[in-house]
């Protein structure tokens, strides 16, 4: 089966405003300044000139007094996506997990976090680092490996002369432990200058040895 890319929750609004007004513009030119990819969330811009094809689209499911998270929807929105699209499971509370199996076993991909939801398949209080890894264990059992940060461009048919355009917006002074609520799955490594990026150090299983 094909690679599995994740991602954490992060939602684009458009303001009501006519097509060229100044934000329309700044909205559709801005992911091309920066080398990103938009995801649609719940409809098709493309005939405003705002969005290009193909498509990627987030299927927003299980919110109160929205969409129903149920195979005949997803089934439903499926069969209106075209050639090229990619879609990722965006399950909202206890649906988050459901949703997520459904997007690997038919082929999508997956956004997992705390602003989804905060508990486990178990009930249990979850932590990021804990819903990404039932979810990568998950895809793998299923048969798709992760895709790495290239491969996920890739997928995304994004243009891979821009990786590095974000990471040079990075200010390397800022502690990276103030971003994250749970360091222990960083013990041992050591944050990269001006990158995404971690290296281990000494005493880290993954350090090079002499």
């Amino acid at each position: 089966m094909s690679q599995l890319y994740g991602s954490h929750a992060i939602a684009a609004r458009l303001a009501r405003t006519p097509t060229g007004t100044p934000s329309r513009r700044r909205w559709r030119e801005t992911p091309r300044a920066r080398g990103t990819k938009r995801r649609t969330q719940a409809y098709n811009l493309v005939k405003a000139g705002l969005l290009e094809k193909p498509l990627e689209f987030g299927f927003v499911m299980g919110a109160p007094n929205a969409q129903e998270c149920t195979l005949r929807q997803l089934g439903h929105l499926l069969s209106m996506l075209e050639p090229g699209d990619t879609w990722t499971s965006v399950g909202v509370g206890k649906f988050e997990m459901p949703l997520a199996y459904a997007a690997i076993a038919h082929g999508g991909h997956v956004r997992v976090g705390l602003e989804d939801t905060n508990k486990l398949p178990n009930g249990e209080i979850a932590t990021n680092y804990e819903l990404v890894e039932h979810v990568v264990e998950m895809a793998k059992a299923m048969g798709r490996e992760i895709a790495t940060p290239a491969e996920a461009r890739e997928i995304l048919q994004m243009d891979p002369g821009h990786i590095d355009r974000i990471n040079a917006q990075l200010d390397p002074s800022v502690d990276l432990s103030s971003l994250v609520s749970n360091m222990a799955p960083y013990e041992g490594l050591e944050a990269i200058p001006g990158s995404l990026e971690m290296t281990p150090t000494p005493g880290h299983p993954d350090y090079p040895s002499a």
